[in-house]
């Protein structure tokens, strides 16, 4: 899962440190999240904002195995 928040991340040209503040979270716990470390603290509220950041859906991010 986090691979496909990272690659998308990349893809839109979005430093790590942007996204966390667009997403109000710190850089280190999006860096978690791309590592697909503890995303069991992770809201529906802050996937749809990482989607909508990255133009994407929280399918694509979070549910796919891609």
């Amino acid at each position: 899962m986090g691979i496909n928040l990272k690659i998308a991340r990349i893809k839109k040209g979005i430093k790590q440190i942007d996204l966390a503040k667009e997403i109000h979270v710190s850089p280190a716990t999006l860096i978690k999240w791309e590592k697909g470390i503890e995303f069991d603290n992770i809201r529906l509220g802050q996937m749809k904002a990482i989607a909508a950041a990255l133009s994407s859906t929280v399918e694509e991010l979070f549910l796919s195995e891609n």
